[in-house]
Formats: structure tokens, sequence, C-alpha cells
């Protein structure tokens, strides 16, 4: 592989050259001061100078001297050695959020599998007790933190921790009005079997609000909770 390219006079292919070693973040010192195609693609250099410093882009385009092959040797190496720096702090950087989104994962599956246990749970449990019902709050609030630790991995908005947080609250709200219609309509279903039976609606829905946590809460943000419009006149417009 090319370590380096210096450039000297040249014509249009000399200009092409220096466009693909800057495009390949290939150590570049176009000597400009023989003009040519070197001296256009110092030109362009300078707006995108990739590992070259102010320093090396001024040797470049200096009167050439006994020391200029020196310094054109120098700002290879010195390029090359930055190029090594960034490549290696990036590579870190990348295993470090490897292993952050790992650690998130082993958590998320964890979380998942907490919330579904609450459902053999719940068949040693006797319904309408305590324990029951921490059951049913519980496992919609730890699936929901499951899927919103899911959605930052694929996403990566923000720690997953935080995220995991938020989620449990959207995943919460969920619960409590899915649970709130249930009981409009039957107001003893948490005091039997029907409390059983709702683990299995409001695990998923704990999850996919978890997973969807920014559109439950712009959900939320655009309902009128306090009515105004009955305050108003009727003959106001």
């Amino acid at each position: 592989s090319i370590v380096g390219l210096v450039l000297l006079g040249g014509g249009r292919s000399t200009f092409v050259a220096g466009l693909i070693a800057l495009s390949r973040k290939i150590a570049l010192v176009p000597v400009a001061c023989f003009g040519g195609g070197a001296e256009k693609a110092w030109r362009y250099m300078s707006h995108e100078p990739n590992f070259a410093t102010e320093d090396d882009m001024a040797k470049a385009a200096a009167a050439w001297t006994d020391a200029s092959a020196k310094a054109v040797a120098s700002s290879i190496i010195g390029q090359c050695r930055r190029k090594t720096e960034i490549e290696d702090r990036l590579r870190r950087e990348r295993y470090r959020a490897e292993r952050k989104t790992i650690r998130g994962l082993i958590v998320g599956i964890c979380l998942l599998l907490l919330s579904l246990s609450t459902i053999p749970a719940s068949y040693v449990s006797r319904p309408g007790t305590a324990f029951s019902a921490a059951l049913l709050v519980a496992a919609p609030l730890l699936a929901a933190m499951c899927g919103s630790i899911v959605r930052n991995t694929s996403e990566e908005l923000q720690g997953w921790l935080a995220t995991s947080i938020l989620g449990a609250a959207a995943g919460s709200i969920a619960f409590l009005l899915f649970v709130a219609a249930q009981l409009a309509t039957s107001p003893s279903i948490l005091n039997g079997e029907g409390a059983r039976r709702l683990l299995f609606f409001v695990i998923p829905i704990g999850f996919i609000a978890g997973l969807t946590l920014d559109a439950v809460y712009n959900k939320l943000r655009s309902q009128d909770v306090v009515r105004t419009s009955a305050l108003r006149d009727d003959d106001s417009p």
C-alpha cells in the first residue's frame, strides 16, 4: 500500500493523483513552488488538509532549497503518524461503543426475561392480592425498559440507562391508560383471573411504548388535558 505521495509539477494526471490521495487519506505533499498539477493539488489541499498541519502546508508552498527534501520527508512521516493516532483513537472509541452496546443488550434481555417471568409467577399467586397487582405493574415497566434499550441500541440517541428510565415512564403511562380502559368496562377484572390474562396484553404494550417512547410523549403532549372550550362565551368566535 502507498504510505505517502509527493507531487512535483506535472499536469492533469498529477492533480488527479493528488485528489485520489486526499480521498483515500494518504499522506500527501504537493510541492507548489514548481507549479503545474502539484500547485493545483496544493490549493485544493489547503481547504481539505486531512492530516497535514499548517506548517506542512507552508513548507510545501515554500521555495525549494537544500533543506526542502528533508522537510518533505518529515511532513510525510508526520502525516502518517497523525493518521495512525487518529485511526487508533477511532478504533478504541468503536470498541468502547460496542462494549457499551453489548452491556445494554445484556441488561435489556435480563429485563425482558424478568418481565416474562411474571407470567408463570402469576399462576402461583392468588388473584386479587397485592403480589398479583405488583406483578401486573412490574411486567409492563420491565418490558418498556427493554424496548427503550433496544431502540437506543439501534439509534444510539443517548445513554441506555437514561433511555430505559424514559421508557419506563412511557410504559407506565401506556399501561395505566390500558388498564383504566379495562376497568371502565369490567371494574372487577383485577380481582379474578382477568388480572392474570392482562399480563399477556400489558407486556407487549409496555415493550412497544418503550420502543416508540418519542411517539408516546408526542401523543401525550398533543392531548388537551384541561379543556377550556366550555369556559368560552357562546358568542365568541
